[in-house]
């Protein structure tokens, strides 16, 4: 098991931690404050410090294959630090550390309630808290990426460094991020200007579907830039509200490919926005928000919240960060909006399935570095529009579509007013005319996934003469989702109506039967009522 207790707290860079210390490297001055974390329990040693494997043929080549010989400590204290392009390298024999999904026998970290209890819990104060080795102190914006590449999407994330690397050129801008690669052991990756793409740490076979990896990795690289501006990001396959099943879900409150971009095919549909457990034990695959298939874990959308809201906590982090975006399939929706409203003042996803290889981050950040954001609006409109920008040009790979809507929002709100609306007026009559919306909008991947502010424009003109006062409430919603939208894009005949943010409808009462357990947990469909709606009306 990775030890992430001394991983979480630096302890003992290089053999200790299983990583280099780079050599050189700034670190900046933490924040003070006070934070509870579990002790894990007989943790074994960790990997030796990474080696330098071989590097990959080109940006859109197969990588070499090498004979790797097995990497031994290093016996100076500070390395240098092991080229990324040892995740690419084939044929390298990943960690004997095992998965660390042990560590929530060890209780709850950073006060975290849904974790079984422990009395192995010591108070330690942010100043112990170690930053990783940055070769960017004095960054100004800093991407922290979550790869879950344990999967079929390996090949994609040396790509996506690379792409990273080429845009953010000539400028204060660094990547730090958490990569996953099948067969490959967990590295802590960082990009900047000027030392291009580095492994700071190898950290041996992770599981990123665990949110108690995620969490440690974010408390110490939120603690590398404590004066940066920030974006976190998730990348990997997605199904919506991520997957709302996971039998072991922890809720926390604390290859290179050949084939050019324009030629690559799109991904492989996602299936239901929820599956019962039955499935997921029977079928991996349906497993879709960084989800690792070595391990077979998966982020809930409630994990992904809470973990978040725990990180920023227990790294000292005041407010909100500038940004959450997700370089994945269908989670530009409500759900995902309100669940991690409390972390960050805008959020960018997709409606649809992006294609294969997801963002352009050369197009996104050379448009940051030509024209810096000076708010965190800003900064989710280059996203979004590169989103278009990347992919305009080629026609096969559309539908495409990418949102960028703010949290601070009266979507909820005015959708709560809506189905208040509709119980006055006649509860059962006044789903009729939901439905019949529902029916006439835009939908996305054959999903029970419409967009809210179509679906919310037809219930206002379908309601408007029998149902005035449904009418006005729905007219309200679409007032609000326009006032949070900061930016939307949509490319393809597919998407006509698209707008940037969808909603969960479940077309049939079987389908909300097998998903309601799940879905009722979320912010949105508590604070809406809309569970409730569902349950009483469809």
């Amino acid at each position: 098991m990775a030890n992430l207790f001394g991983w979480l707290f630096g302890a003992g860079q290089g053999a200790g931690s299983g990583g280099a210390a780079m050599a050189g490297a700034g670190v900046p001055k933490p924040v003070g404050g006070a934070v509870a974390v579990s002790k894990p329990v007989a943790m074994p040693a960790a990997p030796p410090a990474p080696t330098a494997m071989a590097a990959p043929a080109g940006a859109h080549g197969a990588a070499n294959v090498s004979s790797a010989p097995t990497p031994t400590p290093t016996p100076t204290p500070t390395p240098t630090p092991t080229p990324a392009a040892a995740l690419v390298s084939p044929g390298v024999a990943s960690s004997s550390v095992a998965a660390s999904s042990e560590v929530a026998s060890g209780g709850p970290i950073g006060g975290i309630p849904g974790l079984p209890p422990s009395n192995a819990v010591e108070t330690i104060t942010v100043d112990q808290i170690k930053p990783f080795p940055t070769r960017l102190p004095d960054a100004e914006l800093v991407i922290i990426q979550m790869f879950g590449g344990d999967n079929n999407l390996s090949a994609f994330v040396y790509e996506d460094l690379q792409e990273m690397a080429a845009g953010i050129r000539g400028s204060k801008i660094a990547v730090l991020g958490i990569a996953d690669l099948a067969g490959k052991p967990g590295s802590i990756v960082e990009v900047t200007p000027d030392h291009g793409i580095q492994i700071i740490e190898e950290i041996g076979e992770i599981d990123t579907g665990d949110p108690l990896v995620l969490h440690a990795f974010l408390v110490r690289a939120l603690k590398t830039h404590p004066k940066a501006r920030k974006a976190i990001g998730f990348w990997d396959h997605g199904t919506g509200v991520f997957d709302e099943t996971d039998s072991s879900e922890k809720i926390m409150t604390r290859r290179m490919s050949s084939v050019a971009r324009e030629d690559r095919t799109r991904s492989r549909p996602a299936r239901h926005l929820f599956f019962p457990k039955s499935r997921l034990e029977r079928d991996n695959d349906t497993r879709a928000m960084l989800h690792d298939d070595t391990n077979g874990g998966v982020l809930t959308n409630l994990e992904a919240g809470a973990m978040l809201r725990a990180a920023l906590k227990d790294a000292g982090v005041a407010g909100k960060i500038d940004m959450i975006f997700s370089d994945t399939c269908l989670n530009g929706m409500i759900e995902v909006l309100d669940e991690v409203a409390d972390v960050a003042k805008v959020v960018v996803g997709s409606q649809d399935l992006e294609p294969g290889d997801g963002w352009d981050y050369k197009t996104f950040l050379t448009r940051v570095v030509a024209q810096p954001p000076a708010t965190a609006e800003d900064w989710g409109q280059h996203a979004v529009q590169a989103f278009h920008d990347a992919y305009l040009p080629f026609p096969k790979k559309w539908p495409c579509t990418q949102g960028c809507f703010r949290t601070d929002h009266g979507i909820t709100a005015a959708f709560a007013d809506l189905l208040a609306a509709c119980r006055k007026a006649n509860g059962f009559a006044a789903f009729v005319y939901l439905d019949h919306a529902r029916a006439q909008s835009q939908g996305f991947a054959q999903r029970d996934s419409y967009d809210l502010r179509d679906f919310a424009a037809k219930v206002a003109v379908v309601s408007q003469q029998g149902m005035p006062e449904v009418s006005a409430a729905a007219a309200k919603v679409v007032a609000a989702y326009d006032a949070a939208r900061v930016h939307s894009i949509t490319l393809g005949k597919f998407v006509p109506n698209a707008t940037g943010l969808s909603f969960y409808f479940p077309a049939s009462r079987s389908q909300m039967a097998r998903d309601m357990a799940t879905y009722e947990r979320l912010v949105f469909a508590r604070n809406s009522g809309w569970a409730d709606f569902l349950k009483q009306f469809r």
